[in-house]
């Protein structure tokens, strides 16, 4: 009897961490040829840590929205001096540089918009370790040099704790809810010297995660800087992930298909382009084609061969010399086919 109790309690902590969200390379690795759309926010506080949190954020007001995109590091500005780098992060026209592997992800550096300044981290700041659940946390120290028009002008020196402080449900705008979400906190302490100037920053992030999801759903960020002349400032940033995921919990949003074939599009109506989201379930031929409400081809946005994941495209009738108006978005992947109709304005 005591070896069945035995047995049970073990399969019951079997099924408990087969529940949670544990990242990995396979499911949340830094790869190439990926997008993420995000909406900007304002910033709020980021809640309690510990099991079975529920994170209400339903009230969040959206301000604009932005996409990242992971690209092969060629193509990216600087490309040259990140020989460890296999994939960089472009955002708002700035360029990071990581090293994923199976074992996790470093950051190498950063280069701005313009080119002009760049950081190489000669210590880099190591962002995720794989495998990674609720518990788990890491911690050590980076640095590098500060470049500006190739010139070194400054270091940066410091030090990291990334810990997984929190798991349970994470509640955003318009009823959408993901249970078993794992929340990830990023403290960074670090000193920029600059000629003769020095000051201290310390960046606290917290991001939280699905298992169905490359990217973080939400994100939020408070930055404070302490200068040599004792005065103090501080800047928060905030944003969320609109892509409404198959199969992550029973409800069904209104931009959610009632099939196994997930499609998003998002904002709906939109005024400068549409963000068109799809779930790729295993290695496909995919088409994604935008029509007018009589049926006439507009657009054929991917025709070709796509491997397993999420994907993101956009949309612009205006970028593509059409008229504003009501149009039909037709995504096939394999023998599935699913319609949604979006409206620019």
């Amino acid at each position: 009897m005591k070896k069945i109790l035995l047995t049970l309690f073990a399969a019951s902590l079997l099924l408990e961490a087969n529940a949670q969200t544990t990242l990995t390379f396979e499911s949340h690795g830094l790869v190439p040829n990926h997008q993420n759309p995000m909406l900007i926010t304002s910033y709020v506080e980021p809640g309690n840590e510990g099991k079975n949190v529920a994170w209400d954020f339903s009230a969040l007001n959206t301000k604009t929205d932005f996409t990242g995109s992971l690209q092969e590091v060629f193509s990216a500005k600087g490309s040259g001096i990140f020989n460890q780098s296999n994939t960089v992060l472009e955002e708002f026209g700035n360029y990071f540089f990581f090293e994923t592997t199976k074992d996790g992800i470093k950051q190498h550096g950063f280069v701005s918009g313009n080119g002009a300044t760049t950081i190489q981290y000669t210590t880099p700041f190591e962002k995720m370790r794989y495998p990674f659940k609720y518990g788990d946390s890491f911690a050590g120290d980076f640095g590098g040099i500060y470049s500006v028009n190739g010139k070194e002008t400054g270091t940066i020196k410091g030090t990291f704790q990334v810990t997984a402080d929190g798991v349970g449900t994470l509640i955003l705008p318009n009823g959408i809810q993901y249970p078993k979400a794992l929340r990830v906190k990023e403290v960074k302490n670090h000193i920029t010297q600059i000629g003769t100037n020095q000051y201290s920053t310390q960046d606290i992030t917290y991001r939280w995660y699905v298992s169905e999801y490359r990217f973080p759903i939400l994100v939020l960020i408070k930055s404070t800087h302490n200068y040599q002349n004792g005065q103090t400032s501080s800047s928060t940033k905030a944003a969320f992930n609109p892509v409404i995921l198959s199969n992550i919990n029973n409800q069904k949003p209104n931009n959610r298909l009632d099939t196994d074939l997930s499609v998003s599009v998002y904002p709906n109506p939109y005024k400068e382009k549409v963000y068109i989201s799809y779930m790729v379930p295993e290695e496909s031929m995919v088409n994604v084609s935008v029509y007018d409400l009589a049926g006439k081809l507009v657009a054929t946005l991917a025709n070709t061969t796509q491997s397993a994941g999420e994907q993101t495209i956009t949309f612009s009738a205006k970028e593509q010399g059409f008229a504003t108006g009501a149009y039909l978005v037709k995504v096939s992947i394999g023998n599935k086919v699913v319609s949604k109709k979006i409206l620019e304005l």
